[in-house]
Parts: C-alpha cells; structure tokens; sequence
C-alpha cells in the first residue's frame, strides 16, 4: 500500500475537516515508492497480519481520537485489544489486575 494511500484513508478515517500537507522538504529518491509491503514478512517469516489494514487504520484513528479527548486510554486499549482476541478468534480475557 503506498503512504500516500495510508496518509489519503487516515485523513478520511479522521474526518472533521482532517487533512494532511505535502512536505516541502526535498524528498529521497525512494519517496516517490514508498508503500507498507510485507511480502518479506511472508516470505522469510511465513507470518501475514490478522488485522486488515483497514481494520488497523480505523483502530489508530479511533485510538486517537479517544487520546485527545482525554478518554481512560489504559481502559481503551484494553477493550480494543479484547476486540482484536475476539476479532481473530483467540478465547480469553485480559487480566487487568496484573497489568
């Protein structure tokens, strides 16, 4: 997926008038490719995400957004990372006591 791609669904996923800015700064030649590929990790690592990168951008965004509203983020995390056990399957729940 190339970054501008990710910047373009952030911005989306942010709403409210959100927007990003194209930096002035000269760029690398490689700037102009840069995208999130894990073909490597598949690869080398035979490993593939569990969350569509969809999902994980609407999660940042909500997290975020929570962040700046001075939500308990402690208690945020949490129920998004009981959401990600259920979403992929996993039984259990999070101790909180030990954390």
């Amino acid at each position: 997926v190339p970054s501008h791609d990710i910047a373009v669904r952030l911005v989306r996923l942010w709403g409210e008038n959100a927007r990003w800015v194209k930096s002035d700064h000269p760029r690398s030649k490689e700037s102009r490719i840069l995208k999130l590929d894990i073909s490597k990790s598949l690869a080398h690592l035979d490993w593939a995400p569990l969350l569509h990168t969809r999902d994980a951008l609407g999660w940042t965004v909500e997290w975020a957004k929570a962040h700046h509203m001075n939500a308990d983020m402690r208690h945020h995390t949490q129920k998004q990372i009981q959401r990600y056990l259920h979403k992929v399957g996993i039984k259990g729940k999070i101790d909180h006591e030990h954390q």
